[in-house]
């Protein structure tokens, strides 16, 4: 597996040697090698990606024993303006996998929608004090404009 990435981000979140042996998950969420071996085996990263017992899987450090990381002269030209990767996996049958990503999904150039940030929240409230009242929260937030006095969402 080859992930190719530009200088800034191997210097923070690829080259100590901590990133590749995250234990915490202050260490992981900086940890490229962990990000895009969970990525990989969850298909998505989320809050529980960073769930000690995935830190410490064995699954993830199998990946990313396997995995090395280089940089790329190409995708420092496009930062800070983008923040590309590219990740290249070779698979037990021969074939292989690619996926270039520019702008992530969030970046200001490829901005959510409203209804991913919508879902996003809504993931994101499940089993805490706002979980019943997310959607009316989101509606007056939705319609700012049209509210007559900014305290009306002060009423939660």
């Amino acid at each position: 597996m080859e992930v190719e990435t530009f200088t800034v981000s191997y210097r923070i979140i690829a080259k100590d040697p901590e990133k590749w042996d995250p234990k915490t998950r202050e260490t992981a969420d900086h940890s490229l090698p962990y990000i895009v071996a969970r990525a990989l085996l969850d298909g998505n990263i989320w809050v529980d990606s960073f769930e000690e017992k995935k830190i410490l899987g064995e699954d993830a450090r199998r990946l990313m024993k396997k995995m090395k990381i280089k940089v790329s002269d190409e995708f420092d030209r496009l930062y800070p303006e983008a923040v590309p990767n590219k990740v290249k996996v070779k698979l037990k049958d021969g074939r292989t996998l690619e996926e270039i990503v520019i702008y992530p999904k969030g970046h200001y150039r490829k901005p959510l929608t409203r209804e991913e940030i919508y879902e996003k929240t809504l993931k994101l409230a499940r089993r805490t004090p706002y979980e019943d009242k997310i959607k009316e929260i989101a509606k007056y937030i939705w319609s700012l404009e049209n509210l007559g006095d900014i305290r009306e969402l002060f009423i939660f």
